[in-house]
């Protein structure tokens, strides 16, 4: 890979970067079956009515995949977006 070049994943358990979003996939599970608990406790089941969502924010992995002088314009163009 070029030093210049920098690559990126959407989750870093996908593909062949080690830089990205680190989706928290453990707590995606606990939360999954938290949910599952609750659901069958209070005897529901068929699709709900309303939907409910749930968020689990992942974290932002700087990685070798990533030039080192590129790890902050990347991190500013992710929070903020392209500047036009």
């Amino acid at each position: 890979m070029p030093e210049d070049i920098g690559l990126a994943a959407l989750s870093i358990l996908d593909g062949n970067a080690d830089a990205g979003i680190d989706q928290n996939s453990d707590e995606i599970g606990k939360v999954a079956i938290q949910l599952l608990i609750s659901l069958i406790n209070h005897n529901e089941c068929g699709i709900p009515k309303i939907c409910r969502e749930v968020l689990i924010e992942g974290q932002w992995v700087n990685g070798t995949t990533l030039p080192s002088k590129g790890e902050n314009q990347a991190i500013d163009f992710i929070r903020q977006g392209p500047a036009f």
